[in-house]
């Protein structure tokens, strides 16, 4: 059974949410009274709340953010209630359900699980969410530490990237590698290729590139909702020269790989 929930975790980690679907719906007729399968209930439903929330910028109190953010809540009373050791997968899944309403209880309950156990994950969370109150300098530092642990966390990867984009200015060239990190890592992951197109669009000189993620993950996810960020996308892309990033990412691979 844990090597079977693992996979199923890693398949949410790595953004394979549909596959995990399915085999939850699975695990949850075969293990209906253990714990850790409702908290990775809770991990698909944060996940797909948080891609939802800032693929298509929703407010906090859209509907179906709120519905998301509701059945993430309810998997995870479920899995404390049957297994209490799942605490800190559950303070990190707090953390962010409660980061959009409370910034600083979110911080705390990040630092609680960092204090119970320093990993990828939690390092992770807690980046994640210095980053996203705009604290760019910490959660970069952080999220360096993260991938000391863990040069393979889709997630880290992403969000590290994002919030690199976010700061001002932004670090382009960072968001660019560790969006290239993500498209290797999981190559058929659309978010991922996505981010990384926009990423380019925004750097003189990869005109090319931009459009070709940009058209893989429309390719990968062909739904509305992509088809009208990547039509604006395409429409905002930077045609003017500049630099490659060839020696940008070889100082950002030495570092990942030290």
């Amino acid at each position: 059974m844990d090597e079977e929930l693992d996979e199923i975790q890693h398949l949410i980690q790595s953004g394979h949410y549909g596959d995990a679907d399915r085999r939850l719906a699975i695990a949850l007729v075969d293990y209906p009274g253990e714990g850790r399968v409702r908290g990775l209930q809770a991990s698909l439903s944060l996940y797909r709340w948080g891609l939802f929330g800032q693929l298509e910028g929703r407010p906090v109190d859209d509907p179906r953010l709120l519905d998301l953010r509701e059945q993430a809540q309810r998997h995870l009373d479920a899995a404390v209630a049957l297994n209490p050791d799942l605490e800190i997968e559950c303070l990190l899944t707090r953390a962010i359900l409660e980061f959009d309403y409370d910034q600083e209880s979110a911080l705390a309950l990040c630092r609680e699980a960092l204090d119970l156990e320093r990993t990828a994950l939690t390092l992770g969370q807690y980046a994640n969410c210095l980053g996203e109150a705009r604290r760019f300098e910490e959660s970069e530092a952080v999220f360096w530490e993260a991938a000391e642990v863990d040069q393979e966390s889709f997630v880290n990867m992403v969000n590290f990237g994002r919030q690199m984009v976010r700061k001002e200015p932004p670090d382009l060239w960072l968001a660019a590698f560790l969006f290239t990190k993500a498209t290797e890592l999981t190559p058929e992951s659309a978010e991922a290729h996505y981010r990384l197109g926009d990423c380019y669009g925004s750097i003189p000189g990869h005109l090319e590139e931009a459009k070709h993620h940009l058209t893989l993950a429309l390719s990968l996810e062909p739904t509305e909702r992509l088809a009208g960020k990547i039509g604006l996308a395409l429409q905002g892309l930077s045609r003017g020269k500049g630099p490659r990033c060839k020696t940008q990412s070889a100082i950002f691979e030495r570092r990942w790989v030290s």
